[in-house]
């Protein structure tokens, strides 16, 4: 961390305000300049962050507290993007059980795997499942589906892998 980031204090109250805005005002109080995509970072989502003679990295944490940004900081430039927990999350919130960052094999996870697709997908068969082992205990973890596509004419949408 540069001296710039140890040295440089922040005190303001912004309240139900967008990230977004938290971000314009971090700006105009110093010399970062932050960098991100919308689609990866929500700048819409309201907050509310109380800073007294805090460090950037202080403030940050308090953006972006229960959300899975991440970010990195490199001398005065602010580079925000989603972290790999929000996957996991996602996926444990879908019901799917989560060990060594990867879906657990069991008769659960293919139920609900096989739900999820084949309600948004109907002409979506899973034709194999290949899995691996989990690094931690030996437990046997989803590495990739292979999906079957009976009727291509009626597929609207672009499937993407769950990674």
């Amino acid at each position: 961390m540069s001296d710039y980031n140890r040295q440089k204090l922040f005190t303001f109250t912004l309240t139900d305000v967008s990230v977004r805005t938290v971000i314009k005002h971090i700006e105009k109080q110093s010399e970062y300049v932050f960098l991100y995509t919308e689609d990866k970072v929500d700048d819409k989502r309201r907050v509310t962050v109380k800073a007294t003679n805090n460090t950037i990295v202080q403030v940050l944490e308090k953006m972006f507290q229960g959300t899975s940004v991440v970010w990195e900081i490199r001398d005065r430039q602010i580079l925000l993007k989603a972290g790999e927990e929000k996957k996991e999350e996602y996926l444990s919130r879908l019901g799917f059980e989560i060990e060594d960052r990867m879906v657990i094999y069991n008769d659960k996870s293919i139920a609900l795997l096989n739900k999820l697709l084949t309600d948004k997908y109907p002409s979506i068969d899973i034709y194999s499942i290949n899995l691996t082992t989990s690094a931690l205990n030996g437990v046997p973890v989803i590495q990739d589906v292979v999906v079957f596509l009976r009727d291509l004419d009626n597929l609207t949408e672009t499937a993407s892998p769950i990674n």
